[in-house]
């Protein structure tokens, strides 16, 4: 059972007086460890914390709804990642489902939950004030569209539900927006070159966290956040193992991140993934994030940097000559740090992610 001392993020952050929404800033709360913190899909931690120009699985939609038009057929994904911030208890859970209906349309949902378990917060005199288990649910729906051969664009209709501490959970809709725009340099039966530009709005309807607290209406705003990419692919095949195997495929990858309702957490990213044979990837990235908040103690970082690394496994069973099945398994990986916004070490423990995949190919 964690005991946190003064009412720390949870309590003074959600609580914040009214006058902290006249300034350029949102009052970042609660809603920090969803959209701040280690998000969803091991792979796009790997990179810098980026996915906006990626697709091809329902992780990706936390970034860019657009990013599942590049899906190839129907697809299952779990996840689990722990810890969150200094709440060691804490853990988030993944299960989604995705489909391509036609050629054009591709649709999925997943329903993610970061739980904090047992959590007893106390006043200066170390009495305990209360005990909670605090969540934020969230089910996502996503609609990706490939309106031409090189341009896509997606909507996530995402329904939330934040319990803070002991208050009755607490209900929002939030709509995210997505494109993708592919240009081939070169496409050859033996070699590939593409570059993608791509833009993201997350919660581009501004939507708000109303709460009541003690009769006393509690609102905190939602990050809008903007994030616009380019990434550039370069991929060849040889005939090793199998024909149909991509014998190298390279990415590079950078991203910008800006929040509209907010002169805070503004970020620039960038990564790189290397993949053999298409069965093994390898990933890191680099992230950095400015923190301009008007709340902001001596004690707090001005800005955060750090480089994280990743793993992946691919099994693409019909690609191999001893079997014939249109069936992909994956796996990803990360084991990094946690971002820590206080001067000095950190005394959070490693956040770890882990995704499983499997994705049944339909006939082209």
């Amino acid at each position: 059972m964690k005991k946190i001392t003064l009412l720390l993020l949870l309590l003074i952050q959600i609580f914040a007086f009214d006058g902290y929404s006249q300034v350029p800033t949102v009052n970042t709360g609660f809603t920090d460890l969803y959209y701040y913190n280690r998000l969803l899909g091991a792979r796009y931690q790997a990179l810098g914390k980026q996915g906006v120009t990626l697709g091809g699985d329902i992780f990706s939609t936390t970034f860019n709804p657009a990013g599942l038009s590049e899906l190839q057929g129907m697809q299952v994904d779990i996840g689990y990642s722990k810890p969150v911030g200094p709440y060691d208890s804490a853990s988030t859970t993944f299960v989604g489902f995705a489909s391509k209906i036609n050629n054009k349309i591709t649709m999925g949902g997943y329903r993610s939950i970061l739980q904090i378990n047992n959590s007893v917060l106390t006043d200066y005199n170390n009495q305990k004030v209360l005990a909670a288990s605090p969540s934020i649910t969230n089910y996502c729906y996503t609609l990706a569209v490939r309106a031409l051969p090189t341009f896509s664009f997606g909507l996530n209709l995402n329904f939330f539900s934040w319990k803070f501490l002991d208050l009755a959970p607490t209900n929002v809709a939030v709509f995210d927006f997505g494109f993708i725009k592919y240009y081939f340099l070169q496409s050859e039966r033996r070699l590939t070159q593409k570059v993608t530009l791509a833009g993201s709005i997350t919660n581009f309807t501004f939507s708000r966290i109303q709460t009541t607290s003690q009769k006393i209406n509690v609102e905190e705003d939602i990050p809008t956040l903007a994030r616009f990419g380019v990434n550039y692919q370069y991929g060849f095949y040889q005939n090793v193992w199998s024909s149909k195997l991509m014998t190298f495929n390279w990415i590079v990858t950078a991203e910008v991140q800006t929040m509209l309702n907010s002169d805070y957490h503004k970020a620039a990213r960038i990564g790189t993934e290397l993949q053999f044979f298409e069965c093994l990837s390898l990933r890191a990235g680099y992230n950095y994030e400015t923190l301009k908040d008007p709340m902001v103690m001596d004690t707090m970082k001005v800005n955060l940097s750090d480089i994280s690394f990743g793993i992946g496994i691919n099994i693409p069973l019909d690609k191999f000559k001893f079997m014939d099945r249109p069936i992909t398994i994956k796996f990803d990986g990360v084991y990094l740090p946690q971002e820590y916004y206080f001067v000095g070490k950190s005394p959070y423990k490693n956040y770890y992610n882990f995704n499983f995949s499997i994705i049944y190919r339909f006939a082209e």
